[in-house]
């Protein structure tokens, strides 16, 4: 018996000395820079790129194809077309006296450059452009969390605009991320609040990955487990790859980060819609046009369903265009999964019908519904039915269908009032439009005027005020100033300078950029 344990023991002992061994060599391998072992260099073969920072750590050792950015935003880690201090957009002056639209997303809504986008779609449509302009705030790379971030901190600063918030489904999965292709800010959930993290920035990419290496107890076992050599059966695989954990986490996460997102905008009193956008891989049924059986789509749909979000799907705009016959090459670039020139008419057209219908309820103009109404024959048809049975006329049938629409949609979409939205309540609300006129008989003034009166007065209420680049570039100037005036600031800027081997005066404007940010409340923290 002791000779049995004996020689158990030397086996134990053996192998593990063997395996640290072989451990040891393959890292070897792995961190070689020999093109021998240049096929040992793929992050995926260690890591999911979905749920695992190391994925990214491992692109960067490894020479991935994209690069940080050579100057990072100290908030968003890397920014699209917009100013780097106000964050104003870059056309801002083509708005002029339209009405903004601002678009915010990832490389979904930003578009890659073969394709037409939706600001040319859009502001080049007469209709459209007569009295709106869109501005697009898409940043290619951008998970939920940025995108949220950059809309909270850029929305207020301008006049009654009208938002577009869209996500590419993936866009989940990296809110949980504090790394892609360069450091990014991310949320972490504390007591059930929202807390950000990773800012700032640092502002030299390098010191990130040097100072965050990919990290794992062993290659070889990675290697293993994702590879297809891996026998385990899936659902072993599932939990050492900790799938559901991550699942759970992001759906609690992006809810969290969308909860903030939809309160903010509803509080500022201004008006959006959604737009999904799908990633399609042909033959992966987690990614599939006709398939919505994975968390990603269940999430989203009963998550707007929920909050009775107006949304715009891509795979409905796919499948039940008439052109869709299994081709999906129509719709989006195989080489590069984003949506073709096609694909995004077909978007642009849903978002222009949809803020249509925005404005409409900000007006409380039933006439838009009416229009609806009259333009669809099974929709008459059942409108006609229900006329006979109520015995009302027909133009009356649809009227009050109309004006349901409006009221039932302006409850469920907490809907902001424009000045003549205002004015159609006032004078339809008996008890409101009794007691203006009351006041308006005591002041002595016309109806009208006191009406007038009370929408000035509640319009001011819902419009927060905007900060110009002008104004914003000042504050940054001050903000230098004091810096250079305070030992104590200008050593502390001038060390991390020095560390960093980058000119002092870049230094100081990027602590003059950060540093104004949180004065004028535009690096918020939590939600």
């Amino acid at each position: 018996m002791k000779k049995k344990l004996t020689n158990l023991l030397v086996f134990v002992i053996t192998l593990v000395v063997a395996l640290c061994i072989a451990e040891y060599a393959f890292r070897k391998m792995i961190f070689s820079k020999s093109k021998a072992f240049a096929n040992l260099h793929n992050p995926g073969d260690y890591a999911d790129y979905l749920n695992d920072d190391n994925y990214w750590k491992l692109y960067s050792t490894f020479g991935g194809e994209y690069k940080p950015p050579a100057d990072p935003h100290p908030l968003l880690g890397w920014i699209g077309d917009f100013q780097r201090g106000s964050l104003m957009h870059n056309q801002i002056g083509n708005v002029r006296d339209r009405r903004p639209v601002l678009l915010y997303g990832d490389s979904y809504a930003q578009c890659v450059a073969t394709e037409r986008c939706f600001q040319d779609f859009l502001n080049n449509d007469s209709s459209f452009s007569k009295g709106h302009y869109l501005l697009n705030y898409g940043v290619g790379g951008y998970g939920v969390d940025q995108i949220a971030l950059l809309m909270k901190n850029t929305v207020h600063r301008y006049k009654n605009p009208l938002v577009i918030f869209s996500l590419m489904v993936s866009d989940l999965d990296r809110t949980i991320m504090t790394v892609r292709t360069g450091q990014k800010p991310y949320f972490k959930l504390e007591h059930d609040s929202l807390v950000l993290a990773g800012v700032p920035i640092d502002s030299n990419p390098d010191n990130f990955f040097k100072n965050n290496p990919p990290h794992f107890k062993s290659y070889l076992w990675r290697k293993f487990l994702y590879s297809k050599a891996n026998i385990l059966p899936w659902s072993w695989t599932e939990k050492f790859r900790y799938v559901k954990e991550f699942t759970d986490y992001k759906v609690q996460l992006n809810r969290a980060i969308l909860d903030g997102v939809v309160n903010e905008l509803q509080k500022s009193k201004i008006n959006f819609i959604f737009v999904v956008f799908h990633y399609i891989e042909p033959g992966n049924k987690e990614f599939a046009v006709d398939d919505e059986n994975n968390w990603r789509d269940h999430f989203l749909r009963s998550y707007l369903d929920e909050k009775k979000i107006p949304y715009i799907w891509s795979k409905d705009l796919i499948r039940k265009d008439p052109q869709y016959h299994d081709n999906i090459d129509k719709f989006m670039i195989l080489s590069n999964g984003h949506p073709t020139t096609y694909l995004n008419g077909l978007i642009a057209s849903r978002m222009a019908s949809q803020l249509e219908e925005k404005e409409a309820l900000e007006n409380q103009d039933p006439s838009y519904f009416r229009r609806k109404i009259e333009s669809d024959p099974n929709w008459m048809k059942s409108i006609e039915e229900k006329a006979k049975i109520r015995n009302k006329s027909l133009e009356e049938m649809i009227e009050a269908d109309a004006q349901y629409l409006v009221d039932s949609k302006t409850r469920d979409q907490h809907i902001a009032f424009s000045e003549a939205g205002y004015e159609r309540r006032i004078r339809k609300d008996s008890v409101w439009f009794a007691q203006v006129s009351e006041k308006a008989l005591t002041e002595k003034i016309s109806v009208e005027e006191e009406i007038r009166k009370n929408i000035d007065y509640l319009i001011s209420q819902d419009q927060p005020e905007g900060m110009d680049d002008q104004y914003y570039e000042t504050m940054i100037r001050k903000t230098i100033d004091k810096i250079r005036s305070s030992p104590e600031w200008f050593s502390k800027v001038e060390a991390k300078a020095t560390k960093e081997n980058r000119p002092i005066e870049e230094a100081i404007r990027d602590e003059a950029i950060y540093a104004t940010g949180q004065q004028q409340g535009l690096y918020k923290l939590t939600w």
